[in-house]
């Protein structure tokens, strides 16, 4: 018998069937996300990308693709379909506009003015190559897939060899494991701000057609009157504004971690190629070493200096190499370490740095924080989260001030109801706190980085004039050594030979410690300024 309550049945099992279908159509996918892959260009050549994606196959998709470097800027390609049969497609970087192409199954095709385009959209993957028409030569190829935890190491090709500061900064923007988690907690924080929004628009549930049909016309609208009407109820739109606050809050933290993932990666770089630097050092030192050491032996075996001089040498030698070899066990940690940072596999990943330029500490001038803190305040990412989170608070507190006039939040007015508002406001009342704390913070953060600039510079200063003493006094015992204008008879002038050149190279150590305690304390002061290469930071946000 065909009565009300089979009716209701049926409408809720057709309701339910047809959003089944509608995810079952590709056309009407949401490939909207994060990908990773590789681009190959004929006049830049291969590299690592990520991509953030906007839109639904079947209508438009928007692909911003980002070169894993610091200083990379985005480039977008849109996909517009046209119809079953033909798509449209437009990059700047490829000097495409209005390309069209026909679809062929999973693929779209084209060609014009001797130069062949294809796009392929299947199984979350996205590719598209270009090339010569004739000679199949290739000019640019893009292969993207999803971003998850197996995509994010290096691709074939990308590992085991040397790589720049820039483009592992790039990697920690970008593809850093902790950078990558947290894209996802941001990309939340957008849907939740889309899903506020919707309960601003009427909804009906099942429940109110079912009551509709069941018990009465009257019932089943005082039933769905709440869903219909969602966007009179004041609890809503503080809610959905409350949902926007706390996504640019989530915003700022995101841009916030890439920050501190890149100064992490950049100090890290500079201690590693200081190492690096350091190894080449000592094996010159060595070298020469070696070379006088030889010179001593054949000395010690004429007689004219005292026996035992040259196992003297052999003992500070032995030293030498012994220091040398816990300095390359520090500089493989440090490497995996590294290579680890930026979703590089630490054995086979880095093979090495690039080379970097030292700034030149001769004419340094020294820093005041008094100059500068001010700045990095009004930069302050962390300010910016706390500013938002504030305004989110009070957002909260109207929520709950107001829930109890929208039947559908389930909130009653009770004893308990002025409490929980003003527990509400002093979560607000803490945030503000906690805002003061961090302006004090970022104060003297301010202070200890231009602190050790000023001691990096203090350090140099000594170490190069201790340098020079050292190497005039080498020198001049050198020259008895050799040329033999002292007749070299007693222990005492061998040790203070040796002494002199293991002081010099003490100093020649500290001067190059401190060029690079001021290249990490700078990269801190770039950090707390934004200024390069910590700007564009919202690159590729997920959801933006």
């Amino acid at each position: 018998m065909f009565n009300r309550q089979n009716l209701a049945l049926w409408v809720v099992s057709a309701i339910s069937l047809a959003v089944l279908s509608a995810c079952d159509s590709w056309k009407e996918l949401d490939v909207s996300g994060r990908y990773h892959g590789r681009e190959l260009s004929s006049y830049r050549g291969q590299s690592e990308v990520v991509a953030v994606v906007k839109g639904k196959l079947g209508r438009k998709v928007e692909l911003e693709v980002f070169r894993t470097l610091a200083s990379a800027a985005g480039e977008r390609i849109v996909l517009e379909f046209g119809g079953r049969s033909e798509i449209t497609l437009s990059s700047h970087a490829l000097s495409l506009e209005g390309e069209r192409l026909r679809i062929e199954g999973d693929c779209a095709f084209g060609e014009r003015d001797g130069i062949s385009t294809q796009v392929c959209l299947k199984d979350g993957s996205f590719e598209l190559r270009q090339g010569e028409a004739a000679g199949q030569r290739l000019l640019y190829s893009l292969k993207l897939g999803p971003a998850g935890q197996d995509a994010l190491p290096a691709g074939e090709g990308s590992g085991n060899r040397v790589f720049s500061l820039d483009e592992l900064m790039g990697r920690a923007k970008f593809m850093n494991y902790a950078v990558a988690a947290d894209a996802e907690k941001l990309f939340r924080a957008r849907k939740r701000i889309q899903e506020a929004g919707a309960n601003l628009l009427p909804r009906v549930s099942t429940r109110s057609i079912a009551t509709f049909f069941v018990m009465g016309p009257v019932a089943g609208i005082l039933e769905a009157f709440p869903g219909l009407l969602p966007f009179i109820f004041p609890s809503n739109w503080y809610e959905w504004k409350e949902a926007k606050f706390m996504y640019e809050a989530e915003k700022a933290s995101y841009m916030a971690l890439r920050a501190n993932e890149m100064s992490n990666v950049q100090a890290l770089y500079h201690v590693v190629h200081r190492d690096q630097t350091l190894l080449s050092l000592i094996d010159d030192y060595l070298d020469w070493l070696g070379k006088l050491r030889d010179q001593l032996a054949q000395s010690e075996q004429k007689g004219s200096v005292p026996a035992g001089s040259t196992d003297r040498m052999d003992i500070r030698i032995a030293k030498m190499v012994k220091d040398r070899a816990e300095l390359r066990g520090a500089y493989a940690i440090g490497r995996a370490a590294l290579a680890q940072s930026v979703a590089l596999s630490p054995s086979f990943g880095l093979e090495g740095l690039a080379e970097v330029r030292l700034p030149n500490l001769y004419e340094a001038e020294r820093t005041d924080a008094r100059s500068f803190f001010k700045s990095a305040q009004e930069s302050s990412l962390e300010l910016k989260i706390m500013d938002n989170m504030i305004v989110a608070s009070e957002k909260s507190t109207q929520v709950a001030k107001f829930a109890f006039l929208d039947p559908m939040s389930g909130t009653d007015i009770g004893f308990g109801y002025a409490t929980q508002i003003e527990i509400s406001r002093s979560k607000t009342r803490e945030l503000e706190v906690r805002r003061a704390e961090m302006l004090s913070f970022i104060e003297q953060r301010s202070h200890e980085v231009a602190a050790e600039l000023n001691s990096a510079l203090e350090g140099f200063d000594v170490s190069e004039r201790g340098l020079r003493s050292a190497k005039s006094q080498l020198q001049r015992l050198y020259r008895w050594f050799t040329v033999g204008e002292r007749n070299i008879s007693d222990e005492e002038f061998i040790d203070q030979l040796m002494e002199t050149s293991e002081k010099a190279f003490e100093f020649e150590v500290e001067r190059l410690n401190a060029a690079y305690s001021y290249q990490i304390s700078s990269s801190k002061l770039g950090r707390l300024l934004l200024t390069q290469p910590y700007v564009g930071l919202d690159a590729g946000i997920p959801g933006k």
